[in-house]
């Protein structure tokens, strides 16, 4: 299989234009990945790279293509298209705003399909994409195997495949999950090349993927840090199921809280969570972040702040918040915040900094940390160049600065409105020192001049010179016209005594060459005066139009001949081009000429005219050029490529036949091994294989060096499906079926992996017809999924089947062999069962042990053995194999933990696995292991049981022991609540409130089932508790904490508002450390933003003048825990109900809200507003109708009020 590399990728961009570096390539692959996704084109997203990879490593000739497609088929032109396309996307994506010419505004979600309208232009023009979950994280490795799988269950639910981002602060993977699999569909440009079915595409499960994203953003790191900082972006097209998903994907992000340890997590790169929230765009977590204490806000990843790191990726409210937070540093880094909003063209980011206080946009000119160079456009400039705060002597050096580096840029535009501005020097030398005296501070002095050596300082360079230098502006004639027009320099030497001619003449810029010998001759300057004797030399014999033939004497201009269309090119270069072009009548005459030298004259590809001509398709030049008798026919190019192969190669027919008349070696291969009629079957040109099948002395078998023959070559091609007639003429024997490569693929496995249907029913066909063994034509993988797949082809299943047992009795013969007489062998490769048993040969293996009476002698390390396995691993076929194996089975059976196959199936959560054994007669459903766990508190421990209600209700039904206790004293629902399994504890907690169990689950504590539900939120089983139990309503534990504490520090809206509603309720008890339900809401983190809680509480009578035993009200609580929600509820309280200040707080309290909440006070006192209760009543809004009676103004409303300011104020 031809596949690209990420190395190669960056290759070939780079050759195209688009300047990628490894981080770019990633996440813009990542970006145009999603969208072929949403745009229901992922197969032609793929096939696309399958076309790049056919012209791997001859990536120039995939350039060539593009820039002459006019001769090929439309489908190939599409093709050609989408190439560019695909890369140019691929920048879109890192930084839109430098693409304001592109897009009328800046890239965003609601406008992001314009990318993809470049090849699909349909597809996603009506639609809005939505981001349901954009969140960064940082944990370890289980933690992220915990977070993948609950992001999975998530997915679940979703209608459509959602494509997923996972960034680090440098790389980009891409995912999208299989809900049929259960895997993980996982694109990496890392692991390009490994994947099966796709090569460019991993499947893998929770685990799996943990690890590999692991390894992937630890790359070139000696040790995998025990951290990974990630932002995951989840993206989706509005749907009627949209808004539902929404509300799941919050759920998860509410799962998942960022907490204050979060902030001192670092990865392996030292990058923390708030840096990648600033670099990705995540303004939920910054804010999260800023609002803690103890956070590094100025911490530099790589030198970069997170400040700097916002204003790169164009964050404006990011950039907003971190200014005006008190402890950002606007100079710490490498690279400064203004510095970096100029060079990546971010206006409003600019404007922010330059109006921020702490930033003295002089001295950061004068350091030369602010690169102007790279400011985006003219109004960028002029703000800049206009600012009235800038001396206008500095003003003068940055617009010399901005022409030195745009005119090396080879940027015309900009040059052009640049000279629009007074007193520039259009040959300034020393602009370059000034922009790069110093590249920011703590730069040593060595550092310095190494800089300034390799940005041309000290070469005494102008503008001019640098951009006849420039390899950017080659083809860019109006450049060199606006600065000759303005007169710069012809004559002017730089320190090694350069002049521009000689440096336009030494760096092959023929654009540069021509313009100033053309401005030369206009203004009739002596050529000796403008270059050295070399340059002179070889200009001659370059550009003879401007010479007479004899070489130029003394002082005297010499008369210039007519210029031809091609006088802008070296002379050597002009039948190349013009080949190229298809110019007949200008290739006949440089033809015409009798020195015709020039005819095998090769280009820096080693092309010669001929070998373009035959490219190109250009017939009446391949006639023209065949004409002369010195015509080099078979001469190669670089990579062994010959005019006869690239004939072959872009489907030219009437020039591979015009060749063929001459002495063509129609099986001289390339480089590579390749075949001209290898060629042919990658690009898929029939009439060309059937032209070349029909030679004589054709090799039709020859492997290219990877082993590939033609047939396989045709069975990848994205171009030879539906071509039927095609793959006919190429099956000719048996041998080109069986053949195998170096990758010991054969042609059948190729088009199946290619999802090549033409090819594959086509071999099927000939092997059914030849009736060969299909084992022989393709791997057990592929023969295994040809009989699901197309079971109309007879002989599939059995071959199969045969493969499997063969290969499973020689599984079977060296465990055997390796055994010893009467006792149990451990299996190594058994150390990874879940892979063994999802192996398709393993059922087949246990059958053949079964025969042989070996069944349960093979155990893997620890005495675990294959039962034990099958069970964690839920292959039933397998389980009842052994249920089969002997009526005495020992179902019951222990490895040397002590752990039975019902343990085994409990910790994996296998439903069906334990449905079935359950069955069992003699099944002990509470055998303890060595730790003392019962399969049931095992099944609590696990995290594969969290959502499996269906598991617990099976256990529990079948009598499992709920109050056994491990060695550590833990009981099934103890295990459950320290795990967090909310599954276990409502299922536990549901089933002793149906059997009518002891209510007490801890008689330590005394805390009761109650309790747990309130504190869990699990109002249908509350409700049920207390229709039996009514005293259970104020039932005090150890710590004096009732229900309704528990439900308060919980924030369980339901059953709070359902406590509220019994009529024996004390909403005022108080624990043991005389906190009331309020106090502990205000206390608890888990409140924060439940505006409808404290609405609930405070018009249920919550005292918010009681005092705890450290002499703390409600408020003075909410204060010390930065509770807003709790705040703001309680002084809109005091507000309506008119309670004095102090009553309420304590005078540190008051100062603190005084300063902090003034909406609530009068300017000119410090007592709490009386008069404007209704205007604080509208910054609170009812989640649910009617849940709250502060949102009515009625009058039973007004008594309620009062009753509790009487009582408050009684206290």
């Amino acid at each position: 299989m031809f596949t690209l590399t990420h190395r190669e990728l960056i290759e070939l961009g780079r050759l195209l234009g688009y300047p990628l570096d490894k981080e770019g390539l990633c996440k813009g692959f990542s970006g145009m990945l999603s969208l072929a996704i949403l745009a229901g084109d992922e197969e032609n997203f793929w096939n696309r790279l399958n076309y790049i990879a056919c012209y791997n490593p001859n990536f120039i000739k995939l350039k060539n293509a593009i820039d002459n497609k006019s001769t090929l088929s439309d489908v190939e032109k599409k093709h050609l298209r989408e190439t560019p396309a695909f890369y140019f996307g691929t920048t879109l994506h890192l930084q839109p705003e430098q693409h304001k010419d592109f897009f009328n505004t800046s890239l965003t979600q609601e406008n992001i399909e314009q990318i993809y309208s470049l090849t699909k232009p349909k597809e996603l023009e009506q639609t809005k994409i939505s981001t349901p979950l954009k969140k960064s994280y940082v944990c370890d490795k289980y933690n992220l195997y915990l977070y993948l799988k609950d992001l999975a269950d998530v997915l679940k639910e979703s209608d459509s495949d959602l494509p997923i981002h996972i960034d680090c602060n440098n790389h980009s993977v891409h995912l999208k999950y299989d809900k049929s699999k259960n895997t993980w569909q996982y694109a990496d440009t890392n692991f390009f090349g490994f994947g099966l079915d796709n090569p460019y595409v991993l499947e893998l499960n929770h685990e799996e993927l943990a690890h590999t994203i692991f390894v992937s953003f630890n790359k070139d790191l000696e040790e995998i840090p025990e951290f990974v900082t990630f932002t995951t972006t989840v993206l989706a097209k509005d749907t009627p199921n949209l808004p539902a998903l929404k509300k799941k994907f919050d759920a998860f992000n509410l799962k998942y809280p960022i907490k204050k340890e979060h902030a001192e997590m670092y990865d392996g790169r030292d990058c923390g969570l708030l840096y990648l929230a600033c670099q990705t765009g995540d303004l939920e977590t910054v804010q999260k972040l800023l609002s803690l204490k103890k956070i590094d806000i100025n911490h530099c990843v790589d030198g970069v702040s997170p400040l700097s790191a916002a204003c790169q990726y164009g964050h404006l409210d990011i950039v907003k918040l971190l200014l005006n937070d008190k402890r950002i540093d606007v100079d710490i880094g490498e690279r400064a915040p203004l510095a970096a909003a100029c060079h990546f063209g971010h206006m409003e980011i600019v404007n922010e900094l330059l109006h921020h206080k702490k930033i003295d946009f002089n001295q950061a000119m004068e350091s030369g940390e602010i690169e102007l160079i790279d400011l985006y456009d003219y109004n960028m400039i002029k703000e800049v160049l206009l600012n009235p705060t800038i001396d206008p002597s500095e003003k003068r050096k940055i617009a010399e600065t901005l022409l030195y580096y745009f005119c090396k840029d080879g940027n015309a535009e900009k040059v052009e409105l640049l000279f629009g501005l007074p007193g520039i020097n259009v040959d300034t030398t020393d602009s370059v020192e000034f922009f790069i005296r110093s590249q920011g501070k703590g730069v040593d002095e060595k550092k310095i001049a190494s800089a300034l050596k390799s940005a041309g300082a000290g070469k005494k360079t102008t503008p001019l010179q640098i951009a006849c230098a420039s390899e950017s502006t080659k083809g860019n004639e109006k450049l060199f016209h606006l600065l000759l027009n303005n007169k710069a320099s012809l004559i002017h030497q730089d320190s090694s005594g350069k002049k521009a001619l000689d440096i336009a003449i030494e760096n092959d810029n023929d654009t540069a060459t021509y313009a100033l010998l053309e401005y030369a001759q206009n203004n009739k300057l002596n050529y000796n005066d403008l270059m050295s004797p070399n340059s002179l030399k070889k200009v001659q014999t370059d550009f003879p139009e401007f010479f007479v033939q004899k070489t130029l004497e003394d002082e005297q201009r010499p008369s210039i001949s007519k210029k031809s269309p091609y006088a802008t090119i070296k002379a050597s270069g002009r039948l190349h081009t013009a080949c190229r072009k298809g110019d007949i009548e200008f290739v006949r005459e440089l033809l015409s000429n009798q020195n015709i030298s020039i005819i095998n004259k090769v280009n820096e590809e080693n092309e010669t005219p001929l070998f373009i001509a035959c490219q190109n398709g250009h017939l009446a030049i391949v006639n023209e050029l065949l004409k002369h008798k010195n015509i080099e026919i078979n001469k190669a190019n670089n990579f062994g490529e010959t005019p006869f192969f690239t004939a072959c190669q872009f489907g030219n027919l009437e020039i591979a036949q015009k060749l063929l008349n001459y002495k063509i070696d129609i099986n001289q291969t390339n480089k590579n091994g390749e075949t001209p009629l290898f060629i042919a079957c990658l690009f898929g040109r029939e009439d060309l294989i059937e032209l070349l099948l029909n030679q004589e002395n054709i090799n039709l078998e020859k492997e290219a060096q990877n082993g590939t023959t033609p047939l396989q070559a045709a069975c990848q091609s994205p171009f030879t499906k539906g071509k039927e007639q095609l793959f006919q003429k190429l099956l000719v024997n048996e041998g080109s079926v069986t053949h195998k490569n170096k990758e010991d693929e054969t042609a059948l496995d190729i088009a199946m992996k290619s999802n090549n249907e033409t090819a594959t029913r086509l071999i099927l066909t000939y092997i059914e017809d030849k009736k060969l063994d299909p084992a022989k034509a393709m791997s057990l993988s592929s023969l295994l999924k040809a009989k699901d797949k197309y079971p109309s082809f007879k002989g599939l299943e059995k071959a199969a089947k045969a493969q499997l047992e063969i290969q499973a009795s020689a599984i079977v013969d060296k465990f055997i062999k390796s055994s010893q007489k009467g006792k149990r062998t451990e299996v190594p490769f058994l150390d990874n069962p879940k892979a063994y048993f999802q192996r398709p040969e393993a059922l087949y293996v246990m059958k053949q042990l079964k025969r042989k009476g070996s069944l349960d002698k093979l155990v893997a390390p620890n005495n675990t053995n294959i039962f034990h396995l099958a069970c964690a691993n839920g292959h039933l076929d397998i389980i009842r194999e052994f249920l089969l194996y002997k009526k005495t089975f020992p179902i019951n059976t222990r490895n040397d933990d002590r752990k039975t196959p019902l343990h085994f199936a409990c910790q994996a959560g296998k439903n069906e696995v334990v449905e079935l054994l359950l069955t069992a007669p003699k099944i002990k459903i509470n055998a303890a292991d060595k730790d003392g766990n019962t399969p049931l508190q095992i099944a609590c421990f696990s995290p594969e049981t969290k959502g499996n209600e269906k598991l617990f209700q099976l256990l529990l039904a079948h009598n499992a022991n709920i109050t056994h206790k491990n060695k550590e004293g833990e009981t099934a629902l103890d295990i459950a609540i320290s795990c967090n399994n909310e599954t276990a504890i409502r299922s536990i907690l549901k089933h002793i409130a149906e059997k009518e169990l002891d209510p007490i689950v801890d008689p330590h504590k005394k805390t009761t089932i109650f309790h747990l539900a309130c504190a869990f939120g699990y109002l249908d089983i509350v409700r049920d508790i207390l229709s039996q139990k009514t005293f259970l309503i104020n039932m005090e534990n150890e710590d004096l904490k009732t229900p309704l504490h528990f439900a308060c520090q919980a924030g369980k809206n339901e059953v709070v508002e359902f406590l509220l509603t019994s009529p024996t309720i004390n909403i005022n008890a108080f624990d043991n450390d005389e906190y009331t339900p309020l106090q502990i809401a205000c206390f608890s983190p888990d409140t924060k933003g439940n505006e409808k809680l404290f609405h609930l509480l405070l018009a249920h009578n919550a005292n918010i003048t009681h005092k705890n035993i450290h002499g703390q009200t409600a408020l003075d609580i909410a204060i010390d825990t930065q509770n807003d929600t709790a705040i703001r509820a309680i002084l809109d309280f005091v507000c309506r109900n008119q309670i004095e200040a102090t009553a309420a707080m304590s005078p540190k309290t008051l100062t603190q809200v005084t300063a902090e909440y003034p909406e609530f006070f009068e300017s000119d006192t410090k007592d709490v507003k009386k008069e404007s209760h209704l205007k604080k009543l509208s910054i609170f809004k009812d989640s649910s109708e009617g849940s709250s009676t502060l949102s009515t103004s009625t009058s039973d409303e007004e008594e309620k009020v009062e009753d509790s300011t009487l009582t408050n104020k009684s206290v």
